[in-house]
């Protein structure tokens, strides 16, 4: 709707939709005109407009292109409206700040730009740009639909859930460790390794580079450490990677090793290992990293989640280690497969560092020894992995599970 407004000394236009109230319309004209709310008398065909803030324009029977005469009431109209006693002498509490000032022009805007586009879709409905844009506006408001129902019955969806840390132990070092059974493999910061007394322990033929949401550089792997779950001591194999916020990462791998249950029933919920029950830790008692990181969680996760692995090693020797560092929870596909001249899987020349990713597990190993390591808990890639690692040597392959 269209609507005049009219002075002594200029008019301008205003476009509104009909279900605006007459309080919202006397504030567009002040910012227009200057003119306070209180201070506004309107005329139509001659007639003074005498309605309540709250009615709506439709409703006082103006058609488009109304022609609204605007002037400014005297000042002894405006004392006899102002109410006497202790807030005569009060400011106005009606008048409009400069935001809000600021978020009518905008409102007003966005209304207006809202009613062209419908009269531009309704005037072409089958042009294909004006369906697509017809499609958007229906996507849009079922989102907003939804957002509004789970905002009403489901808020809790919103709310930052607490991530899973337990305290543990390694070598005298108590340690909050972060519970992620999506993750690989178990992951610890090469600063946490250092406190712990186990970096002399780590194995530099596992270094090599983890992809996913950006790169971490895997500084080695410690085969076997005892870390202390209450008062029971496991093994664990502990993949040394940087930049990584979080201290110590316990992944699938030791979590399947040792079957344990990620319980959340009840009010308490807790981590069940080997008989023991670790209750998982509140954010308030998280410290250092465990706490940084729980902040950041839902802004950057942690990965190596959902990362591939891609190992490498440069020896600098003619002899080569056999697991070329590739880790044994990863396919092959997952190795950088080696190019240029005198490369091969074959472990001759110095180029062949790298065993080729092209190589088949099937008929590598015999079937057999590879149904013993599986039927021991691993799977059939882990198996494969072992025994590549080991040269085939069935039960240097089957201890290392333990």
């Amino acid at each position: 709707m269209k609507i005049t407004f009219t002075t002594a000394q200029n008019s301008f236009l205003l476009e509104v939709p009909a279900d605006m109230t007459v309080g919202d319309l006397k504030a567009f004209v002040e910012v227009e005109s200057s003119i306070s709310s209180l201070d506004q008398r309107w005329k139509v065909n001659s007639g003074e407009v005498n309605a309540l803030d709250t009615t709506t324009l439709d409703k006082l029977g103006w058609e488009e292109d109304t022609m609204v005469s605007l002037e400014k009431k005297s000042s002894s109209s405006a004392l006899q409206q102002t109410p006497a006693g202790p807030s005569a002498g009060l400011t106005n509490t009606n008048a409009l700040t400069p935001q809000q000032m600021e978020y009518f022009k905008k409102m007003m805007a966005a209304k207006q730009k809202e009613e062209t586009l419908y009269r531009k879709l309704e005037a072409n409905p089958w042009d294909v740009e004006s369906q697509k844009r017809i499609e958007e506006i229906i996507n849009q408001k079922a989102i907003e639909e939804a957002f509004d129902h789970a905002m009403e019955h489901q808020p809790e969806f919103f709310a930052q859930v607490d991530m899973l840390y337990i305290d543990v132990e390694l070598n005298g070092t108590k340690i909050q460790a972060f519970v992620d059974s999506g993750a690989q493999m178990t992951v610890m910061s090469p600063e946490c390794a250092e406190r712990c007394g186990i970096m002399r322990m780590v194995d530099k033929r596992f270094s090599g580079e983890a992809r996913g949401v950006g790169t971490a550089k895997i500084l080695g792997r410690v085969h076997t450490a005892q870390m202390k779950f209450k008062h029971v001591y496991l093994p664990v194999s502990i993949t040394v990677m940087e930049g990584k916020d979080v201290d110590l990462l316990l992944g699938l791998d030791m979590l399947r090793r040792h079957q344990a249950v990620i319980d959340l029933s009840g009010g308490h919920s807790m981590l069940k290992i080997q008989g023991v029950e670790l209750p998982f830790l509140s954010e308030h008692e998280l410290r250092g990293n465990a706490s940084k990181w729980a902040r950041e969680a839902e802004e950057k996760r942690g990965e190596p989640s959902s990362s591939s692995i891609v190992e490498s090693k440069d020896m600098g020797q003619s002899e080569r280690f056999p697991g070329s560092g590739s880790t044994i929870s990863k396919p092959p596909s997952s190795i950088i497969p080696p190019t240029g001249p005198g490369v091969s899987g074959s472990g001759s020349g110095p180029g062949s560092t790298t065993v080729s990713a092209g190589k088949k597990a099937d008929g590598e190993f015999p079937e057999n020894s590879i149904e013993v390591l599986v039927g021991l808990g691993a799977s059939r890639q882990e198996a494969i992995g072992l025994l590549r690692m080991c040269n085939g040597d069935i039960e240097l392959a089957a201890s290392s599970l333990f």
